[in-house]
């Protein structure tokens, strides 16, 4: 082992020199052990050249070899920017990318009904999978109002599919991870056997079908087994993982949830077809696989539930029902996980059903040298009042320790694409250890009663989806506080703002749209009994498209990247540990101390409105001055809501700036983003710093009308 420790240094050696830190797996170690430590904000420095070497250490800057028409493997070219992925501290949400019009050849006669027809939509390829959105200075504190921030980058369904699990590593330019998913339905295809040049529609196996395309991604060897990776440096996307069994593919109940340990760089996949745990390496090679309906429950004197191939239901199968999830091969309850996490040195996770007929969450230790699971599976608890079919598909740990579990709704697919699961009761629950001691009177080491989070305004705020995640706490404008590391509870739910009681709605109509289909953010220390109405909040659209027609369990899962290595911001050489200030979480949470104080903001704005007579025209007369000596000199002034028909727009800092408010309506919230930066350093071309502010504002409820000349 010493022999072979030695070997391995020196290819990690061999590895810096060739590459720099940024490209070595496992190059640099963390401190801790939880997969808190998967939060680094990126270093904004300038990507270094690709180099063209192999070993292993780097994944492919392109996607992978397709065949060309004569059977061969040839290189498919990149499909992204080679970019850095993250920009700053950003939240990533997953979900349904919709559906469009097939576009059929038919008569003309018949085009126009054509449209309205089921058989005629499928899934939408250029939709969106994956957002990363920023999600710094709001410009005020919580209070219920929706937020809109532009999303920076989006994954789409000809890319990686439909998918839900999403998790970040701890890398120097961090990488995302995300899981094939059947959350939002599993669509198939049979052949065009009314040649329209479609592929017919199909609810029911055939032993002609086949995947709808922007089911699995475009890639060969995707499929309802496949995690994805993006690269965090290059941003280019490639297949990680592809998770069979016995060689055989998922066949179509996919993946479950990802976690990420960061103390052995590895990561953990449940698959909801055979209920095993998959442990992989950083090269997204499966190390072992943990059984807990084998294994864990023979442990706690329960009676196995052993994997069962000859249940297994292909789509080519006359069994297989698109809108019957009971027939899509999921293991049984007593045996499927679907929510993980890391933490206190053991894998959490949560299993569809257990001895009371609700759901339950065990853990299994992990081997700290070597990262393999343990020998020592236990049970932690059984959710109280669980409705049936109800999964924990989201676990997280706050900083003191109370163990968050996220519900989504069972899956509930319609033909024409409206609904993929059922939204309203799912809920954000919160156990916390018995106190003092654990009492000797009670199975499990935690409270029999949990708080609950109100996810929304209607429905007893049990709108979840089944994501969420940690970040950074707000201040009173809307800017992070890295002194408090996970001290915000982002939650993934629909119809956020939507009330059903005519003076609720009322009073939330002035902070933004009611149907919200997106993430909420909360302080995790205001709970139900503290926060209903959750008007202590933040509610962010995922797409901000708002459609006419609800569509209801499109939105999937949340990670955050924002706390932990905030100092990689201001870092000139982006090392450091991983924890704020290069301590570790838990310090950062015991100790204020040790945390790196939060940025202060560099530019001061206010901002006034007047009437212009002239025009007929509300105008914001902005000021912004920069509150340090810094060589900021120029500001870019945008519109998130893309309302404002004279934005973008560009002037000097300092300097008092007038913007014709055209395209708001009188009573109408608006907001207006300042990004202040560098000219000289624009000029070069290059990636630049870009100091954010936001002024929001009202106008008046009497209309602004031109003088009587």
């Amino acid at each position: 082992m010493q022999s072979f420790m030695r070997i391995n240094e020196f290819v990690r050696i061999a590895a810096l020199l060739v590459l720099g830190p940024a490209f070595v797996v496992g190059a640099s170690s963390a401190p801790g052990f939880s997969d808190a430590l998967g939060w680094r904000l990126p270093v904004r420095d300038e990507p270094a050249p690709l180099p063209e070497v192999g070993g292993g250490w780097v994944l492919p800057v392109s996607g992978t070899a397709v065949p060309d028409a004569m059977g061969r493997r040839i290189s498919r070219p990149a499909n992204r920017p080679v970019k850095r992925l993250f920009d700053g501290a950003s939240a990533v949400l997953t979900g349904f990318s919709g559906h469009s019009y097939g576009r059929p050849v038919l008569p003309e006669d018949q085009r126009a009904a054509a449209r309205l027809n089921p058989d005629y939509q499928v899934i939408d390829l250029d939709g969106a999978v994956v957002d990363l959105t920023e999600i710094e200075g709001y410009g005020h504190a919580m209070n219920g109002d929706e937020v809109t921030r532009p999303v920076y980058d989006r994954l789409f369904a000809r890319q990686i599919g439909q998918v839900f699990g999403v998790v970040i590593d701890n890398d120097l330019h961090p990488n995302l991870y995300v899981s094939a998913t059947s959350a939002f339905g599993l669509q198939f295809v049979g052949p065009d056997t009314d040649a329209d040049t479609l592929p017919d529609r199909l609810t029911k196996g055939d032993t002609g079908a086949r995947w709808m395309a922007g089911q699995w991604g475009d890639d060969p060897q995707a499929g309802p087994g496949t995690i994805w990776r993006v690269d965090g440096l290059t941003g280019q996307i490639a297949v990680f993982a592809n998770l069979t069994h016995e060689g055989r593919e998922n066949p179509g109940a996919a993946l479950g949830n990802l976690a990420y340990d960061a103390h052995h760089k590895q990561l953990f996949a449940s698959d909801l077809a055979t209920g095993l745990i998959s442990r992989l390496d950083a090269r997204g090679q499966v190390r072992e696989a943990f059984d807990h309906g084998a294994t864990a429950r023979p442990a706690e004197g329960l009676e196995a539930v052993d994997f069962n191939a000859s249940g297994r239901v292909e789509i080519t199968d006359t069994a297989f029902d698109a809108l019957d999830p009971a027939t899509w091969g999921f293991a049984p309850d007593a045996r499927r996980v679907w929510g993980l996490t890391v933490a206190e040195g053991r894998l959490f996770y949560a299993v569809a059903s257990g001895v009371q007929n609700r759901p339950e969450v065990w853990s299994v230790g992990i081997d700290r040298k070597t990262g393999a699971f343990a020998d020592d599976p236990r049970w932690e608890l059984t959710l109280a009042d669980a409705l049936p079919g109800y999964e924990v598909s989201d676990i997280g740990f706050a900083a003191d320790g109370a163990m968050v579990l996220a519900q989504r709704g069972p899956r509930a697919p319609k033909y024409d694409f409206t609904e993929m699961a059922e939204v309203g009761q799912a809920e954000v629950v919160r156990y916390v250890r018995e106190a003092p001691e654990d009492d000797p009177d009670t199975a499990s080491v935690w409270v029999a009663v949990p708080l609950t989070y109100a996810v929304g305004f209607a429905d007893r705020g049990a709108n979840a989806t089944g994501g969420l995640a940690f970040g950074p706490a707000y201040d009173a404008e809307g800017f992070l506080d890295y002194t408090q590391c996970r001290s915000t509870l982002w939650t993934t739910g629909e119809n956020l703002r939507h009330s059903n009681l005519p003076e609720l709605a009322r009073d939330l109509m002035p902070g933004g749209q009611l149907r919200v289909d997106g993430v909420q953010a909360q302080p995790i220390g205001v709970w139900r009994d503290l926060n209903t109405p959750p008007w202590v909040s933040y509610a962010h659209d995922r797409d901000g498209t708002y459609p006419e027609k609800p569509q209801v369990g499109f939105t999937g899962d949340v990670a955050v990247l924002g706390c932990d290595a905030a100092q990689s911001l201001a870092s000139a050489d982006g090392g450091g540990g991983s924890g704020a200030g290069g301590g570790d979480w838990l310090s950062c949470a015991l100790d204020p101390k040790a945390c790196k104080p939060r940025v202060k903001a560099c530019v001061k704005t206010a901002v006034t409105l007047r009437c212009d007579g002239k025009t007929g025209t509300y105008v914001a007369d902005i000021g912004a001055v920069p509150l340090h000596k810094t060589s900021l000199d120029r500001v870019k002034l945008t519109d998130p809501s893309g309302k404002i028909t004279s934005l973008p727009a560009q002037s000097q800092l300092p300097g008092n700036l007038s913007v014709p408010l055209t395209g708001l309506a009188s009573s109408q919230i608006g907001q207006i983003a300042l990004c202040s930066y560098d000219a000289k350093a624009a000029a070069t071309g290059k990636p630049y710093d870009c100091c954010n502010s936001t002024v929001e504002f009202k106008l008046p409820a009497k209309a602004c009308v031109k003088d009587i000349q």
